[in-house]
């Protein structure tokens, strides 16, 4: 079952039984069964006559025959499938697009694997058309801070897992999930094609010409660092503010890898703050850096302007570097 409308019908199709038994089983049973009759007729004509895109079964076989015929005969163990799409028209529905999902998921279901393939009406943040190597470490990347600003664990997708069809040959270092690394020591800035931009999680807005906006009440950061000592290290920030208060305090509990690190606060007369994280809350691999807003505010409600989304910290730039 790869769409949770399917199973969310069953019950409804129950009732829909239980009415028409209902009508069949009343008196004037001639009428009662006709008028069962008809409505049985009309809800097969309606889900039959009325439909968006349709095409042969034969049609659907055969692209199936062909993606399976395209596959290693000796797959992985836990082997991961991944197919080349072209990229999304601006016209919706995309049937090509669609149908290439709808096959992956078929062959997937059949073989009994995983795909990173199919079509939902939600997706991760930063989520790609897979049309390059690129793309799926991309994908995996950004379906593991997904996951992981839910508080769930992530499974590790490694490149010898992936079945891969359509690409070429990709280089490991393009399928990797592995998070981009930062520097201690450097400052990062988050305005519009800065460098910062690229540890964005969840919880931020785009980027503008000075910087960016944290647009929730949690914002995340994800990053990896090389082999460390296991000293603790420090985050400075330079940010505006948005909240209530007079000065526009707003206060900022930071977590790393849900190690506590402490309280940043800015208000409109104080851009720089920073905190410490105590040794081992960071570490060598991929980091977890997690901002929660004491206080998001919409402009529109203090008179700002007519922005309603809910700002807290606006972050220009950050740096992460040893507290000896």
């Amino acid at each position: 079952m790869t769409r949770i409308i399917l199973v969310m019908m069953l019950p409804l199709a129950a009732l829909l039984g239980m009415l028409i038994d209902d009508l069949a089983a009343q008196k004037y049973q001639v009428v009662r069964n006709l008028l069962a009759l008809a409505l049985s007729a009309f809800l097969v004509a309606e889900c039959s006559l009325i439909n968006q895109y349709s095409s042969p079964v034969s049609d659907w076989r055969a692209r199936l025959d062909a993606l399976e015929a395209s596959l290693p005969k000796q797959l992985p163990a836990d082997a991961v499938l991944a197919i080349r799409t072209e990229p999304m028209k601006p016209v919706w529905p995309d049937w090509p697009w669609l149908l290439s999902q709808i096959d992956a998921e078929m062959a997937a279901v059949t073989l009994g694997i995983s795909t990173l393939n199919g079509y939902s009406g939600n997706a991760p943040t930063d989520w790609k058309p897979m049309t390059t190597c690129q793309d799926i470490g991309d994908n995996l990347r950004s379906g593991r801070h997904f996951l992981a600003e839910h508080g769930l664990p992530a499974p590790d997708i490694t490149p010898d897992r992936l079945v891969l069809v359509g690409f070429g040959r990709c280089a490991s270092e393009d399928l990797s999930a592995h998070d981009p690394a930062i520097q201690l020591e450097h400052t990062y800035h988050f305005a519009q094609a800065a460098a910062g931009n690229q540890f964005v999680g969840a919880g931020f807005s785009n980027p503008e010409s000075w910087g960016r906006w944290t647009d929730a009440k949690d914002a995340f950061l994800f990053f990896s660092l090389g082999t460390m000592p296991m000293i603790p290290l420090s985050i400075a920030i330079e940010a505006s503010s948005l909240s209530t208060a007079v000065d526009r305090r707003q206060v900022v509990a930071v977590e790393a890898n849900s190690h506590a690190c402490g309280e940043l606060s800015i208000t409109a007369s104080r851009s720089h703050s920073e905190v410490t994280c105590p040794a081992g809350a960071l570490h060598a691999g991929g980091n977890m850096v997690h901002p929660r807003i004491a206080d998001p505010t919409r402009p529109i409600d203090l008179g700002i302007n007519t922005d309603r989304r809910n700002l807290g910290l606006g972050l220009q730039n950050l740096t992460l570097y040893p507290k000896e």
